[in-house]
């Protein structure tokens, strides 16, 4: 059987690894599917 301290380590490396790939999902998104040509227009990002 585990002890707490085990469980709560799992738990840890569990959360961890979550947010390391909820944070490529949006690095990927932000670097390769964001077109600033969609943006509204009055946002003008050239002159």
């Amino acid at each position: 059987m585990e002890n707490l301290e085990t469980k709560a380590m799992k738990a840890v490396l569990n959360i961890e690894k979550m947010l390391k790939d909820l944070g490529m999902k949006l690095t990927h998104v932000i670097e390769y599917k964001f077109d600033y040509h969609t943006m509204p227009k009055g946002i003008d990002y050239g002159d």
